[in-house]
C-alpha cells in the first residue's frame, strides 16, 4: 500500500519585541524580578555589557589613570532586556523586516577596546526601536556579525528550579566574579553576559534535556553564556570557577556543546557526570545508524568524552 507523504505548512506566526533597559540589581540580583520576567513571555533574551554605566567624568578618569573610579558600582550596570510574545495573526500592525544590530567588529558590539567598551556596546540596543512587530523569523533584532571574529563564546546549562533559585545564584556568582576582577585588575573578564532560558526537550545530548533531573525542576533550563577573546584576562579562570562551583550536588552545571571546553580542568569528568547514561543510550544509537564509523567527524576532545570510560566498543575505531 502506498502512503502519501503530506507536508505540512503552517503560516508565519506574529511578534512583538520590546526593549527595556533595567538596572542590575533589579533584575540580576532580585530573584523574584528574574523569575516574573522569564516566566511571562513567549522569549526573554538578557544582555549585561560589563562597566556600562560609567558616567562621562568616570571614564575621563579611568582613561587618565587606568584605575576604577571608586565612584563606579556595578549595581547601576543596565541589563539590555527584549522579549518575544506571540500576537494574533489578524492583528493589523505594521510588520518590520529582519533589524540588524551592527557589532562594530565584535558579537559583544562595538570597537572600543577595554574597559569601557561596556558603555559603547550598550548604545547600539538603545538605538533600537522600544515595540516593534515582526513575523517570527524575523522577531529578533540580529547580530549583523562581521566575516571574522574577534571573540569566543563559553557556555554553560543548569536546570532551572520552581523557585528560580539556582538561576539566581549562577547569575550573581558571575556578576560577583566580574565585579572583583574589574576593581583588581582593571579589566573585565567578559564583554557581554548572555543568560537564556529555554524549555527542555526529550533528547539524549541536547543541553536542555527531560532525562537530566536536578532538584525542584521546574521543566526548563538556563544557559549561562559570556564572550571575550580568548586571550583577554580572566575569561577562561572565570569560566572554570563557574564550572567548578556548581559541578555537584543539586546544582550541577553542564557545558553547552557548541562552545569550547576542552582547556577547563575536567571538564571531561563533569560531562560524563551531569550526563551519565545519556552518554551510552547515544553511542548505540550512533553505532546502530552507522553514522561516521571510522571517526572522521571527531576529535581528540570529543574522543575523550565518547570513546573512553566503558563507551569504547561504541566507537568502532581506535582511538
Amino acid at each position: 500500500m502506498n502512503i502519501p507523504h503530506t507536508t505540512h505548512v503552517y503560516p508565519a506566526k506574529k511578534a512583538k519585541v520590546v526593549n527595556s533597559f533595567i538596572k542590575l540589581s533589579e533584575l540580576f540580583l532580585n530573584k523574584t524580578a528574574l523569575k516574573v520576567l522569564a516566566e511571562s513571555h513567549f522569549e526573554t533574551e538578557l544582555s549585561w555589557y560589563p562597566f556600562n554605566s560609567v558616567t562621562d567624568a568616570e571614564a575621563n578618569e579611568y582613561i587618565k589613570t587606568s584605575k576604577v573610579p571608586s565612584t563606579w558600582n556595578i549595581n547601576n550596570d543596565l541589563i539590555w532586556i527584549r522579549t518575544v510574545d506571540i500576537i494574533p495573526n489578524d492583528n493589523k500592525v505594521t510588520l518590520k523586516g529582519i533589524t540588524f544590530l551592527p557589532t562594530k567588529g565584535s558579537l559583544s558590539g562595538s570597537n572600543v577596546t577595554g574597559l569601557l567598551r561596556g558603555r559603547a556596546a550598550l548604545k547600539l540596543p538603545k538605538n533600537l526601536d522600544t515595540v516593534s512587530y515582526h513575523y517570527l523569523l524575523d522577531a529578533f533584532p540580529v547580530l549583523d556579525i562581521p566575516k571574522h571574529g574577534t571573540e569566543t563564546s563559553a557556555a554553560f546549562i543548569m536546570n532551572i528550579d520552581k523557585d528560580f533559585d539556582r538561576a539566581a545564584r549562577a547569575i550573581k556568582f558571575m556578576v560577583d566574579a566580574t565585579d572583583k576582577h574589574i576593581k583588581k585588575f582593571g579589566t573585565t573578564p567578559l564583554n557581554a553576559f548572555l543568560p537564556r532560558f529555554v524549555k527542555n526537550d526529550n533528547c539524549y545530548l541536547c543541553p536542555a534535556n527531560n532525562y537530566i533531573k536536578q532538584h525542584n525542576d521546574n521543566g526548563h533550563s538556563m544557559v549561562i553564556d559570556f564572550l571575550a577573546p580568548p586571550t583577554q584576562n580572566g575569561f577562561y579562570e572565570t569560566a572554570e570557577k563557574f564550572v567548578h562551583y556548581f559541578k555537584n550536588g543539586k546544582d550541577r552545571v553542564r557545558p553547552h556543546w557548541a562552545k569550547r571546553h576542552d582547556n577547563i580542568k575536567g571538564i571531561v569528568d563533569i560531562i560524563h557526570s551531569s550526563y551519565g547514561n545519556n552518554l551510552e543510550l547515544y553511542m548505540k544509537q550512533k553505532q546502530l545508524s552507522g553514522l561516521d564509523p571510522t571517526g572522521v567527524f571527531m576529535n581528540s576532545y570529543l574522543n575523550q568524552i565518547f570513546c573512553t570510560r566503558g563507551l569504547e566498543k561504541y566507537c568502532g575505531y581506535e582511538v
